[in-house]
């Protein structure tokens, strides 16, 4: 017991610092929180993008809702399904070795610095990590691990391959592929209804509207890595050098190898490949699968330190020095991150009319309002198709120039067209927020209308 206690502190103590600096809300998080809005308004509030899970923004909205602060709670859940994450390491690794191991097991995990600086984000990556060692944590029990893994692939799609995983390893019982099926329909079935009903104009592809929508991004050309050595290198390198112990992963996945622990491996295994082989990269990513090399390293240390039969104080020190390594390095990067925050969060100096219907190039304008927001960004090509399609319904346009990077001469022409497009529109107003200058339009259409 006391060693969850411990996990617990060192947990609440790798966030605190974080916890008390301004939390603009970030691209991402603002769709999500935009999202909220839009389910629990029934489309009058916030923005809707269809290629994101349904999970994350479900619960954000639910404190709007109450009308309580949304990017206070939602850090609190981010940091709780953190906490779940660590526990659930700890309960896995108690399989294989004593408290203290296990414990060093999920401290690797709490003190990796992607997990200190992600876990205080909106973001879909740590309760999707949660829920997915949930599934791999109830693989005894199926149904319970079919349901977690539905929950996880509702977070987080890629999280999908731990269901997928499990699921054929299942394929040796039947009565267990039967459960775990029963477990995962309870709760994805009601999610391909309601996309069967929403996208219902997309006939055949309707259930699986969203997934269509999400699989061009993980081609997202702004986060590649450029050559196949870097695709296939970029995450062990930075792993690595932001926490040197995940070295030790290499023996430890051989180590579980050699016990066919193929619950743990296979899922992992999946992940790892598919971050691996997209063409999107970026640190945060690794969350998913970070559980697991967080396990596989710690379980490699303690077995280092059994077989020369180190004296446990000596074990304990050893392992109080490499969780202060990493602390150290989670620190800086900390302070990395925290230099270029604002002292607090900007809200825009303008206003929006209530019930005003507006065409977005960002999304973090759906943070600090409440109307219903058209988003027309992602790039110049389909920008312009979502403008051309919903500028009638604006009353107003916010947009901005320099939003959209082109890296190929088409996409160059293809902005040059939107800018004109827009630029047409008669102008409010322009103000600088969100460290960028924005431009209002009022839609001539609408203009038309009202004289």
């Amino acid at each position: 017991m006391r060693f969850v206690l411990l996990l617990i502190l060192l947990a609440i103590a790798s966030q605190s610092f974080l916890l008390i600096t301004a939390h603009p809300a970030g691209w991402d998080e603002a769709v999500y929180i935009g999202m909220g809005k839009f389910l629990y308004s029934a489309g009058q509030s916030g923005l809707w993008e269809p290629l994101r899970p349904v999970l994350l923004p479900a619960v954000l909205g639910i404190p709007w809702v109450l009308n309580l602060p949304v990017i206070p709670i939602g850090e609190i859940i981010g940091i709780t399904a953190m906490v779940g994450t660590a526990l659930l390491i700890y309960g896995t690794a108690r399989n294989y070795m004593e408290s203290a191991g296990a414990f060093l097991c999920s401290a690797i995990f709490i003190t990796a610095p992607v997990v200190v600086l992600q876990s205080s984000q909106l973001m879909s990556g740590m309760p999707a990590a949660f829920f997915g060692m949930l599934a791999v944590y109830w693989h005894h029990k199926p149904a319970h691990s079919g349901i977690a893994a539905a929950l996880s692939f509702l977070t987080r799609y890629p999280l999908g391959l731990v269901g997928a995983a499990l699921f054929f390893l299942s394929l040796k019982k039947p009565i267990r592929t039967i459960t775990f099926t029963i477990g995962a329909a309870i709760v994805g079935v009601p999610f391909l209804l309601a996309n069967t009903i929403a996208y219902r104009s997309h006939g055949l592809a309707a259930p699986i509207y969203p997934l269509v929508q999400a699989l061009p991004h993980q081609s997202n050309p702004v986060h590649a890595a450029g050559s196949l050595m870097s695709s296939l290198i970029f995450y062990p390198l930075n792993i690595f050098l932001q926490a040197p112990i995940f070295l030790f992963a290499l023996p430890g996945i051989y180590l579980f190898a050699k016990k066919k622990q193929w619950h743990i491996l296979l899922p992992f295994l999946l992940l790892v490949l598919y971050f691996t082989f997209i063409t999107n990269k970026q640190m945060r990513f690794a969350i998913v699968f970070l559980p697991f090399l967080a396990l596989f390293a710690g379980y490699a240390v303690w077995k280092f330190f059994k077989s020369f039969h180190f004296p446990q104080s000596i074990a304990l020190l050893s392992l109080l020095l490499i969780i202060s390594l990493s602390l150290f390095t989670s620190a800086s990067f900390t302070a990395e991150r925290v230099s270029w925050l604002p002292t607090e969060v900007e809200v825009p100096a303008l206003s929006l009319k209530e019930g005003a219907t507006v065409l977005t190039i960002d999304p973090r304008f759906a943070v600090d309002f409440n109307n219903r927001f058209i988003p027309f960004y992602d790039n110049p090509f389909t920008g312009e198709q979502a403008y051309r399609r919903h500028i009638s319904e604006a009353d107003i346009v916010i947009y901005s120039e320099d939003f959209f990077p082109c890296s190929t001469p088409e996409c160059s022409v293809q902005l040059d067209i939107l800018n004109k497009e827009v630029r047409s529109l008669p102008a409010i107003t322009t103000t600088k927020v969100y460290n960028a200058d924005f431009q209002f339009y009022l839609p001539s259409e609408r203009v038309n209308a009202r004289t």
